[in-house]
């Protein structure tokens, strides 16, 4: 199988997992249709090696066509992944755009953001308008917003956004006790080789994409019942400069 194959192969099994979460069928259903076990069908999942004839029999099962799957890659063909750098500055240098940025990426409605903020309704449609140009979204009738962002989306590790944080917003992220749920605070040193340091990566990475996966999920949940929550993963070759300056 020859690299686009494989890719190719890769994002099919993607969008059927995506088909089936929207439809709200989990492993274990597509164990039962299959006769198989539910650890077997989520390693497949997991490792994208299900075979055509698996593939092929959840489809069936479930009435999941080709077209939609097919569709669902074109669609995601043309997805964010990133913005620009002159795109991220000039959404921080605007506080309203950034509020209605975030609220957008949060999948709130144009209602719920004209009702939890001061925005006018009219500064709201404008700011959203931006973002459509942008290509982040796309405003349709009735103020309803379609996000264009790739589950994977994140901000530039250079940007203007990470800048901000870092330089403005870290300090207070990092001033709460965390002893309260759902915040939770761990600070790790170690020294590590340099495959256990590529396997904490990947396993960042990989949460990184889980917590993508459940708001994806939870986008139907109502907003009473969500936390807004930030997940900061940082992992450097770092050690503080008070020990540093202790050195032989």
């Amino acid at each position: 199988m020859n690299g686009y194959e494989m890719s190719l192969s890769l994002q099919l099994h993607d969008a059927l997992k995506t088909q089936l979460r929207q439809q709200r069928i989990t492993y274990a259903a597509v164990a039962e249709k299959l006769v198989l076990s539910e650890a077997t069908i989520k390693r497949d999942f997991s490792r994208g090696t299900l075979s055509v004839e698996r593939f092929g029999t959840i489809c069936d099962a479930f009435s999941i066509s080709m077209n939609v799957l097919t569709e669902a890659l074109d669609s995601r063909a043309q997805l964010v992944a990133e913005l620009s750098h002159a795109q991220e500055k000039a959404i921080v240098a605007n506080p309203k755009l950034w509020l209605v940025s975030i609220c957008a990426l949060n999948q709130w409605t144009f209602t719920e953001i004209v009702e939890r903020y001061t925005l006018t309704a009219t500064e709201v449609t404008r700011h959203l308008l931006t973002l459509d140009k942008m290509g982040i979204l796309e405003m349709h009738a009735e103020n309803r917003i379609r996000l264009k962002l790739a589950r994977n989306f994140r901000w530039l590790p250079d940007g203007a956004f990470i800048q901000t944080f870092r330089n403005t917003l870290a300090k207070e992220f990092l001033s709460g006790s965390f002893n309260d749920a759902p915040d939770s605070f761990r600070l790790v040193f170690g020294s590590l080789a340099p495959a256990s340091v590529a396997l904490v990566r990947e396993r960042m990475l990989a949460l990184a994409d889980e917590l993508a996966t459940l708001h994806a999920r939870d986008s139907r949940v109502p907003k009473a019942l969500k936390h807004s929550v930030t997940l900061a993963l940082v992992l450097r070759e770092w050690e503080p400069s008070m020990f540093g300056q202790m050195q032989r």
